[in-house]
């Protein structure tokens, strides 16, 4: 399962409260295992002035520059040197927190621990305290010490922090409750995290994946009543009430356990805007099948039209289950509303194919066949490391939902194969302009950070007399990028990465490998990037002139019965399509049970399919992607 990521407090709150004046409690040094008593602290004109110095510091200043750039080591080492230097306990307070997000950064969670008690051991402002004890538990929790971690929480006081660590803080403790098979606790938790963040970032991935796991162990209705209670409001209550009653507030259908051997359901858009994807992909799945073909497989269809609504997919649901007797469901196609629909299939205790990029809720009864971020992220994560000898990598990425999943699916692959991500930067959607993106992520933006070379390019521009930035006297004018990766990946669209590649070339980045997603297997790539994106590698499920026999079989027989090539999406559906008609084949015709269809569906492995052979693995059909690459301004496979 992929590690959720929590981000930490990079840097500490400087608005300061007055500090109570009573005796403090002694807090644990979890260093040694002693009790240590705070000695009394400075005043509170001493702390502004404290304060106001440390963050004036051009060393700490830079610090902070060498982290923000990922230049986690760098900035460990200048950290090292400050604390020698600075005599000012809180001061050694910020220069350690930033010490400790550095290592943590690195994934080494234990020195982290070290750095953050011992800025807590300083006796930091109570404005500031909360959020170092964040910080702190949070490492804890990296480290697996769960009790400890959990402890630790037990310190903070939700409401002393700001709105974004508030949310962090309650997911945090959700995952050390899940840890602790806390399930009702952990759920509630997660919930809080995901109302603090508020309507638009509390129904994110990492939210979603901590309550699934969490409820999915509650079985009891009462318990899933105690997990709601007083937190109906939050942006997931949904996904936990959808198990008191199941469906967007419809009325939750009677469970049956089998189904028709013969019968199988679809859910497609076959009215509203995506009823042409709809009609195409019904098509790719009828192939699949041979319904069309004498001596194949005797199979019926039933066919439920989703439209645009959630609603409406859900009901379509229901009637699949329980009054068409289908076996398996393929389907939906659209993205909205996944969650609902697999959790919807889950309780239904029906075997669910979906081919949306999105995988859903996991489930015992839900496969995804879709050509999902992570599937891609890690092929060209593997790609690069195992095939091209790559090592080191930066990631820019759009700040959207897929933006996100792209970036932290191609970190996690990358670290897994032993790979390291160096570096990372985040763009706006609709961005034109790439040149400070790409300036942050190879240090020329960072200027304060490189003094001294600024200082001796100043030098240089004096003895020679150069008073004009020209494009011969440029190099006297402007840093030259620290370039620390081997190649970046960019997961968004042709019509992006057709602006930010030549932006490499015009920041004097070069020598570098780009790599994408299957968006990149477009006309449109080589049309926008021109001579810049020759070289770059790429996934996609289906390329057009492959060499394979499955995939060129089913694209001959899809153009001859449509008039048109068929698209990635139309061969993941007949993929599907072929994965449910192996399950089903052997079986006796009439009712059998949906349990052992499920357990027939997760048994396939290295099934001959277009887009490679398919092998049931961690609730996917996961399947070697098609390799693609630019040579000769075409895109062709990578060999």
């Amino acid at each position: 399962m992929t590690p959720i990521r929590f981000r930490l407090l990079a840097t500490l709150l400087i608005a300061f409260s007055a500090c109570s004046s009573g005796p403090k409690a002694p807090t644990k040094n979890f260093d040694s295992g002693r009790e240590y008593q705070p000695k009394a602290g400075p005043t509170k004109s001493q702390r502004a002035h404290e304060e106001n110095a440390i963050t004036k510091d051009a060393d700490y200043i830079a610090m902070q520059g060498l982290y923000q750039k990922g230049k986690y080591s760098e900035a460990i080492d200048r950290a090292t040197a400050l604390e020698k230097r600075i005599k000012s306990p809180l001061a050694l307070s910020y220069v350690r927190n930033l010490k400790g997000l550095s290592y943590l950064a690195t994934r080494k969670p234990l020195p982290a621990i070290v750095q953050f008690q011992r800025a807590l051991d300083y006796q930091p402002p109570e404005a500031i305290k909360p959020y170092l004890q964040y910080n702190l538990a949070a490492s804890l929790t990296d480290a697996d010490q769960v009790d400890d971690a959990l402890e630790t929480l037990k310190d903070i006081h939700p409401e002393n922090l700001n709105v974004e660590t508030r949310a962090k803080f309650y997911a945090v403790r959700a995952k050390n409750l899940l840890a602790k098979t806390a399930w009702v606790e952990s759920a509630r938790s997660t919930l809080e995290a995901s109302r603090s963040a508020g309507p638009t970032s509390g129904n994110k991935s990492s939210y979603i994946e901590l309550l699934d796991r969490a409820v999915s162990q509650v079985t009891k209705q009462d318990d899933l009543l105690k997990i709601l209670a007083g937190l109906e409001d939050s942006p997931l209550a949904d996904r936990v009430r959808n198990r008191v009653a199941p469906g967007l507030n419809l009325e939750a259908p009677s469970v049956t356990t089998s189904g028709d051997s013969r019968t199988i359901g679809l859910l497609l858009p076959l009215s509203g805007r995506f009823a042409d994807f709809g009609s195409r992909v019904l098509s790719a799945i009828t192939l699949s099948l041979k319904l069309y073909d004498p001596v194949g497989t005797e199979f019926k269809l039933e066919i439920e039209d989703t439209g645009d609504t959630v609603e409406q997919t859900i009901r379509a649901l229901n009637r699949l289950a329980n009054e068409r007797h289908a076996a398996v469901v393929i389907g939906p196609l659209l993205s909205k509303g996944i969650d609902q629909v697999t959790a919807r299939a889950e309780t239904l205790g029906i075997p669910l194919i979906s081919i949306t990029q999105q995988p859903g809720a996991p489930g015992e009864y839900v496969i995804s066949a879709g050509l999902t971020p992570k599937m891609q992220a890690t092929e060209v994560a593997r790609v690069a490391i195992q095939k091209l000898g790559l090592k080191r990598f930066a990631i820019i990425h759009p700040r959207d939902k897929f933006g996100e999943q792209y970036s932290q699916s191609y970190w996690d692959a990358v670290e897994s194969l032993g790979g390291k991500v160096v570096g990372i930067e985040s763009y706006a959607s609709g961005e034109t302009d790439f040149r400070q993106v790409i300036d942050r992520l190879v240090g020329t933006y960072y200027t304060e950070a490189r003094a001294r070379e600024v200082e001796a390019l100043t030098k240089q521009r004096e003895e020679m007399k150069i008073t004009k930035k020209t494009r011969k006297t440029t190099q006297y004018f402007d840093l030259p990028p620290i370039i620390e990766f081997d190649a970046v990946f960019i997961p968004d669209e042709p019509k992006v990465v057709g602006q930010v590649l030549p932006t490499f070339a015009y920041r004097d980045v070069d020598k570098v490998k780009f790599l994408g997603i299957s968006t990149w297997n477009s006309p449109e790539l080589v049309k926008r990037a021109q001579a810049f994106a020759e070289g770059s590698v790429f996934v996609d499920g289906l390329f057009l002139d492959s060499d394979s026999v499955s995939a060129q079989k089913f694209i001959t027989r899809f153009q001859r019965d449509s008039g048109e090539p068929p698209s990635t999406i139309e061969a993941m559906a007949y993929d599907a399509g072929l994965a449910v008609e192996t399950a089903l084949r052997d079986l006796p015709v009439g009712m059998v049970s949906r349990s052992d269809v499920k357990s027939r569906l997760r048994a396939i492995s290295e099934l001959p399919g277009a887009t490679g052979k398919l092998t049931f693995h961690d609730g996917e059909f996961s399947r070697n992607l098609t390799l693609l690459t630019v040579k000769g301004g075409k895109i062709v496979e990578l060999r």
